[in-house]
């Protein structure tokens, strides 16, 4: 255990800046990833879930926040889902994209929906229900494939899908 919290802390140390932003690699450049700032900020979230309430937890649960915070100012959409990263500064307008990929978002959504559980706050719950609507649309259906399962978890997870109702 406590090699796992020297690495969760050297991650938030060298990968999270004091607003949330999640680097693919230590110092890296302006360009961020929807998909690290989500896997790290489940991973911190999942953390801060199963530990008991103590410093450690209350540790995890501040990074957690602090990345649900960064992602959500830095990759929203118009459409309510996450963008699959940030603008590249360096490329040209034309090259920028809005692409919002079904599994990095559904994996967002489950790191909020986590985040929500340990804090008990709705704002985190109600992220990830906007970002499950989007992906939930038949547009997004065709492109989903294996991912429908991750959806169905992350549904659940985000209190959506009523199971006792089936």
């Amino acid at each position: 255990f406590e090699v796992v919290c020297w690495v969760v802390e050297w991650m938030a140390q060298t990968h999270v800046d004091g607003e949330g932003r999640v680097a693919h690699e230590a110092a890296s450049g302006e360009v961020r990833y929807l998909a690290d700032a989500a896997a790290l900020g489940r991973g911190y979230a999942t953390l801060a879930e199963v530990l008991p309430e103590g410093l450690e937890r209350a540790r995890f649960t501040l990074l957690a926040s602090r990345v649900a915070e960064g992602t959500l100012r830095d990759f929203a959409t118009p459409s309510g889902a996450l963008a699959a990263r940030t603008a590249d500064p360096d490329a040209p307008a034309s090259l920028t994209t809005s692409d919002t990929p079904e599994g990095d978002n559904v994996l967002a959504a489950r790191f909020l929906a986590g985040l929500a559980r340990v804090t008990g706050t709705a704002r985190w719950r109600e992220a990830a229900r906007r970002i499950l609507a989007v992906m939930a649309t038949p547009a997004h259906a065709v492109a989903r494939g294996r991912f429908v399962g991750d959806l169905l978890m992350a549904l659940d997870e985000a209190g959506e899908f009523p199971w006792w109702a089936a």
